[in-house]
């Protein structure tokens, strides 16, 4: 390994003489600069003056005891021998790969004045060649690990892609620039070439159409530029692809070779010693190949903890949080296992991406959008129909009374067969005139929604052309790929069987594709919880929150309101006409005679009838 790949992972590494630097320590919480590095001969020193082991040190920038030794040359005869672009959709430069001989690699991104920044903090990370991505349809896109090996294919006319940094530079969120296409994973024939492309294998499971594995034949061939200046034809590159499952027999037969290197090395026994040590000897080069098995898997391990607590910090920006909880959501509960998440969260902590204070940490997210409030129209609103007693015009309280503008998303928590669809499909009926609207669902069948609908007859949902007057789409997950971005946009339902806080980055992921359009995201509800699923991830970026338990409606949230503030009302209805229409819609409270619990003195209460809940004079 160079100097320049270990300083990349360090924060604030700076020189301070010629082959000499200094930065803060990756295993403690160092605020002093407390780490020494000298290039010396083939090797690199390191030092901390706060006492940490050069173990320690090793083990939190996640390299090994090896990669301290380098070839002999001083940093001074370094030139950059190529860059690497990585740019935005449209093709703006985001930052750069640079490429140093004696090899060597640094990245840095433009400061907006014409020079240099030489660190990725803040930076969008993207994959290589993103515009070519983005008008990718049917060809297959090669993921190489480097983009020497990625820019080899595209100069003969294939569409190839990678991440900066290396066989550890995979992040999940860059699964989401190959959606929907066909994808063939190229790796690098080493131990850490192919564990990154189970990396990647694993992040595009469910989002890619197609993945599949090239394992390049030739004892000789290290990676595909290798196989290409052999003078090996590129078209044969798409029938070579197999299944995925070749890559891990490949690794499996890669981790065996290694540990069998140890018994055939003619240095593990002394030639002097003429002791017959067959028993121990065997004993021992066992013991070594388990050893470095072990090694090899705990590593793997060690690197898919860091990629999940980098996922679930993405999760909770700005959220605080101690080590059990991250370990809980995680299901992470070994001591070695809780030890690399400790590695993780101080490494964060050093490079600034964390704050810790006593025991809480806090992600730090530094990335921002400008809002041009200046220029907006604050007219530009939807004026979105809500639905009511049809029969005797009942009203919940928000109708007419709160502000939904483009971008917003409206989340109906309920109880499960207690209104949530009525709720839904009644709005959509009040809209489809008006806008144009898609319903994904998960429940629907043909027949089972045509039956449904066929009720409700106050409205025709039929143009004249006798098409449908709204989209009708089965979905079950990722729905934030098929939002149409100037709709009305129903989703009715989402439901996690676990990790309920990813719920929050998938309303996250919906909004984030709206333009003039609105979301209206329906979800589940356990109903001794006031929220819905996720709790409050899911009300946190909804302008209107309702939750819908038996027979009762209640304003959670209702952030632009006028004139009256809904906020915490609630509403008790009656469903009829088959399940359709809302009726005798009114405003509640809780008894005060029970106080909601349905129960006095250990038996029915009179008051409310054993519901909780009794009508106000105010009716809507």
């Amino acid at each position: 390994m160079q100097i320049g790949e270990i300083l990349n992972r360090l924060y604030k590494a700076r020189r301070i003489r010629e082959g000499e630097y200094m930065a803060t320590c990756p295993a403690h919480s160092d605020k002093k600069f407390s780490l020494h590095l000298t290039l010396a001969d083939s090797k690199i020193l390191m030092k901390c003056h706060a006492g940490c082991t050069i173990e320690q040190i090793v083990d939190a920038l996640g390299i090994d005891m090896t990669d301290l030794f380098i070839d002999n040359l001083l940093e001074s005869k370094q030139k950059i021998v190529a860059t690497y672009d990585y740019e935005d959709e449209v093709g703006k430069l985001l930052y750069q790969v640079v490429r140093y001989e004696p090899k060597d690699f640094r990245q840095r991104r433009p400061d907006g004045k014409g020079n240099w920044i030489w660190n990725l903090n803040g930076a969008r990370r993207v994959l290589y060649h993103l515009p070519t991505l983005k008008e990718v349809t049917t060809d297959t896109v090669y993921f190489v690990e480097g983009e020497k090996d990625a820019d080899a294919l595209c100069e003969r006319g294939l569409i190839a892609t990678t991440s900066a940094q290396g066989a550890n530079g995979w992040k999940p969120e860059y699964a989401e620039f190959l959606t929907g296409l066909r994808v063939t994973i190229i790796p690098d024939k080493d131990i850490a070439g192919c564990n990154y492309a189970l990396d990647v294998i694993h992040s595009l499971q469910g989002i890619a159409s197609e993945i599949k594995v090239l394992i390049l034949p030739g004892d000789d061939i290290n990676d595909v530029s290798d196989w290409l200046d052999k003078g090996n034809d590129h078209t044969q590159l798409e029938s070579m692809a197999q299944s995925t499952d070749k890559l891990e027999e490949y690794l499996t037969s890669l981790t065996s070779l290694t540990s069998n290197q140890l018994s055939d090395n003619p240095d593990t026994t002394d030639a002097t010693d003429t002791t017959d040590t067959t028993d121990t000897t065997d004993a021992t080069d066992t013991t070594e190949k388990t050893n470095i098995v072990d090694k090899i898997n705990n590593d793997r391990k060690g690197r898919l903890i860091w990629r999940l607590v980098d996922e679930w910090l993405e999760l909770h920006s700005g959220e605080k949080f101690d080590l059990d909880l991250i370990c809980k959501q995680l299901e992470i509960k070994t001591r070695d296992d809780r030890h690399s998440v400790v590695k993780k969260l101080s490494y964060e902590t050093n490079r600034e991406s964390l704050e810790k204070s006593d025991r809480l940490y806090r992600y730090i997210n530094n990335s921002f959008k400008y809002i041009n409030w200046v220029n907006a129209n604050i007219t530009e609103t939807i004026d979105l129909k809500y639905p009511y007693g049809l029969d005797d015009n009942s009203q919940f309280g928000f109708d007419g009374r709160i502000t939904i503008s483009p971008g917003d998303v409206i989340c109906i928590a309920g109880v499960s067969n207690m209104g949530k669809t009525c709720f839904c499909q009644n709005l959509l009926w009040l809209n489809m005139d008006d806008f144009p609207c898609t319903l994904m669902g998960n429940e629907y069948t043909p027949a089972k929604f045509k039956r449904r609908v066929s009720h409700m007859t106050w409205r025709n949902p039929i143009k004249e052309d006798g098409t449908p007057k709204f989209e009708l789409i089965e979905r079950r997950e990722n729905w934030k790929d098929i939002i149409r971005p100037d709709n009305i946009n129903i989703i009715d339902w989402i439901n996690l069987s676990d990790n309920f806080y990813q719920i929050g980055k998938i309303i996250e992921g919906i909004q984030s594709k709206l333009n003039k359009g609105i979301a209206v995201i329906a979800l589940q509800k356990d109903e001794a919880k006031k929220r819905g699923l996720g709790g409050h991830f899911s009300e946190d970026l909804s302008s209107l929150y309702l939750t819908i338990d038996f027979g009762r409606l209640t304003i959670i949230k209702a952030k632009e309101w006028h004139e009256f503030n809904p906020n915490n009302k609630i509403y008790g209805f009656d469903i009829v006409n088959y399940g359709t229409q809302f009726h005798r819609i009114r405003q509640i409270k809780k008894c005060n005679h029970c106080w909601g619990s349905g129960t006095y003195r250990g038996s029915r209460c009179e008051e409310c009838e054993g519901t909780g809940y009794i009508d106000m004079d105010e009716v809507f």
